[in-house]
């Protein structure tokens, strides 16, 4: 029987976090067929050896241990390659993304035949009120600056980092991904070349249950890398030759600054 769905999970010490996501999914999961896959970076908590545990009692679950490589879009994009169902689920191991949404948008997103399902904070969902506000402002920042980039394939949380992908729909653009940073979302939607039949599902965002967020500067330097990237390819030469000398001076006065 082939697998309906494969669900990426990158890591990076979510040691306490992962064995609680893993039961949760396959409860959801349960009238599907689906497989696991943990893309770890070498977690100093181990988290792989959790997930290898797991594994030994269910072959469904499966992890990969990335050993001098780090970055979520690049661990996600791994996964995927390796994924061997015909819709492949990107989520955070960090409990923030409600488990029992995703039963609803790979329904949804069979039945509506889409490319795409992403789960959103904005439309009609909602975040966790003890959400630092810094994080609030950081996140909704990002939002704007990414729906200005898209010329198409606009959705309302762009940033988002729970959604379900059709997997013909990502091989037609994963040569053109960036694949740096940790917003893979913005960079599936802006790198492909048509419009995506794109749905989009409400979601409460919760706050992390376990661990320390990732979010840094090198998080934001990556994702200003990832913009000005988008927009390189979208400019001629010689503007190329203008941007790149003013990037480079807003990266030197990004990194004095923090």
């Amino acid at each position: 029987m082939s697998i309906q769905l494969t669900i990426v999970i990158p890591t990076l010490n979510e040691a306490k976090n992962i064995k609680i996501l893993i039961k949760g999914l396959k409860k959801q999961l349960k009238n599907f067929t689906w497989e696991i896959i943990v893309v770890d970076d070498n977690s100093s908590d181990k988290t792989y050896e959790v997930v290898n545990k797991i594994s030994l009692n269910d072959n469904r679950i499966s992890c990969i241990r990335r050993i001098g490589k780090k970055g979520l879009s690049s661990a996600c994009i791994e996964g995927i390659k390796s994924a061997n169902g015909n819709y492949v689920c990107i989520m955070d191991a960090d409990l923030q993304h409600p488990i029992d949404k995703l039963a609803p948008m790979f329904l949804k997103i069979m039945l509506k035949k889409s490319d795409i399902i992403v789960g959103s904070r904005y439309k009609g969902g909602r975040i966790n009120s003890n959400w630092p506000i810094y994080r609030r402002i950081i996140s909704r920042f990002a939002t704007i600056l990414s729906k200005i980039i898209l010329r198409s394939n606009k959705v309302s949380d762009p940033m988002s980092g729970f959604f379900i992908i059709k997997k013909t729909s990502y091989k037609e653009l994963e040569d053109r991904l960036y694949g740096i940073g940790f917003k893979i979302l913005f960079d599936i939607l802006s790198s492909s070349k048509r419009n995506l039949k794109i749905l989009e599902f409400p979601i409460f965002f919760d706050s992390r249950r376990y661990g320390k967020s990732k979010l840094n500067s090198f998080v934001i330097f990556d994702f200003i890398r990832l913009i000005f990237h988008k927009i390189i390819l979208r400019i001629s030469n010689d503007v190329k030759i203008i941007f790149f000398t003013i990037t480079i001076i807003g990266v030197l006065i990004y990194f004095l600054f923090f």
